[in-house]
């Protein structure tokens, strides 16, 4: 394995984010929860903001995968994504909210 890797993102951390918690995942095997903490912060990710459907995929991806669990059976992300993922009540079912999203909308000028 190759490391490391590079992703940039012209607008900032929505799209590089994503890959850092993909590759995590896909390349360097680390469970969703553990490669999804990539979308923080201090890593110019924020939750609140429209950057945070992010953190509602993942955790969305997370329950699934828990109630999965407590019935004896596992859910593979990549299984969850191209079998039960949905997109149009992803977004509905998120919303940002507060200062965050002006930060990120109006003083970062992201996409």
């Amino acid at each position: 394995m190759r490391l490391p890797a590079l992703a940039h993102c012209k607008s900032g951390a929505d799209r590089a984010g994503f890959f850092a918690v993909l590759y995590c995942h896909f390349r360097l095997g680390q469970p969703i929860a553990e490669a999804a903490r990539q979308l923080h912060w201090r890593y110019g990710h924020f939750k609140s903001a429209k950057t945070g459907i992010l953190d509602h995929f993942f955790e969305t991806y997370l329950v699934a995968a828990q109630s999965a669990q407590n019935q004896g059976e596992t859910l593979a992300f990549i299984d969850w994504v191209n079998t039960a993922y949905d997109r149009e009540a992803m977004e509905q079912n998120f919303k940002p909210r507060g200062f965050a999203n002006f930060w990120v909308d109006w003083i970062l000028r992201r996409e």
